[in-house]
């Protein structure tokens, strides 16, 4: 019975972030008995798996053919879902998505199971919970450092403004303050110095009062041996700081200034 109100709990995730309808879909109607379910409840009709599947699309940022196949024969068309054979197993990522299905299901009903908590404040984990509209569910650091890698810190910075001009104001990424000032410390500990104060210096652009990105700029520049820099930021560190972190910031000031006057 718990484990039927879990999946109730999910199917009602998938349905609610996937209202909207499906307007490229007339003519198209779902079999009443669904056909190939291996993970989904045997329970589930047809009236109610195409709010399912919007679910699964909507949490992941897709349209159908990631992991459906064409009817034999047709050349699929992402806009008539007439086109689609959808109990194929044939594309092979419907298979992955009946594994991640499993995953879910774990987490709700044997982890998320176990804490003690009324039913009515327990959580169910659904595809979006993770994924937040993306194919991968990444983090903006991650995705900045694997392009920094590869292609430079001007192509990390490029692909920030990118990022941040498609999917500001969604839960896609998270842009807030830290974020850059996390992957700037990490390139610190890294030694890549230059990157360091780069990626600092796109943190203070888009975060001016956020004292701790000034705070690891004055790092940054500290190692890289530009004093001067370093007391620039370390100023604008104390003066955006609130009253808790003021002492601690005022204090790496003065260490500061006592090592530039040696």
């Amino acid at each position: 019975m718990a484990k039927q109100r879990i999946w109730l709990g999910i199917l009602f995730c998938l349905f609610w972030v996937s209202s909207g309808g499906s307007g490229f879909a007339q003519g198209f109607r779902w079999p009443e008995e669904p056909e190939n379910l291996k993970v989904l409840p045997g329970t589930v009709k047809g009236s109610e798996l195409g709010g399912v599947m919007r679910g699964f699309a909507t949490g992941l940022g897709v349209r159908c053919q990631h992991c459906h196949a064409a009817r034999e024969g047709q050349e699929l068309d992402p806009m008539d879902l007439m086109t689609f054979d959808f109990p194929s197993d044939a594309n092979p990522m419907k298979d992955k998505a009946r594994t991640m299905l499993r995953m879910v299901r774990a987490i709700n009903e044997t982890h998320l199971s176990e804490l003690d908590v009324p039913d009515s404040e327990r959580l169910v984990v659904s595809c979006i919970t993770c994924h937040h509209g993306l194919e991968k569910p990444r983090q903006l650091a991650d995705v900045l450092a694997e392009v920094l890698d590869a292609d430079g810190v001007e192509a990390a910075v490029q692909t920030y403004h990118e990022l941040r001009e498609r999917h500001h104001g969604s839960s896609a990424y998270n842009f807030r303050a830290g974020v850059l000032g996390g992957l700037g410390e990490r390139l610190i500990e890294e030694g890549k110095l230059e990157a360091a104060i780069e990626i600092l210096a796109l943190e203070n652009e888009q975060n001016p009062n956020f004292a701790y990105g000034h705070s690891l700029s004055a790092t940054a520049y500290e190692k890289a041996g530009d004093l001067e820099a370093a007391l620039e930021h370390m100023h604008k560190a104390v003066n955006a700081a609130g009253p808790d972190q003021k002492p601690f910031f005022s204090r790496a000031l003065e260490e500061l200034k006592q090592k530039s006057q040696r």
